[in-house]
């Protein structure tokens, strides 16, 4: 089983004491739920982890 970090080498500036940990590893949903969950997400994700972090701003992948 491959994991995230195998895929997505963490960023060189960013010490891993320094960032909550957030991790999806799979997540099963019908298309309609999924349309409501990438809809709800766009709109809140990205601020939400901004106000976590306390960055300026966060990349999503």
């Amino acid at each position: 089983m491959s994991h995230a970090s195998d895929r997505y080498p963490k960023h060189p500036a960013v010490a891993d004491d320094q960032v909550p940990a957030v991790r999806v590893d799979a997540l099963t949903v019908t298309g309609a739920d999924g349309r409501h969950l990438l809809r709800e997400a766009s709109r809140t994700l990205r601020a939400r982890l901004v106000a976590l972090t306390g960055r300026k701003a966060v990349t999503v992948l």
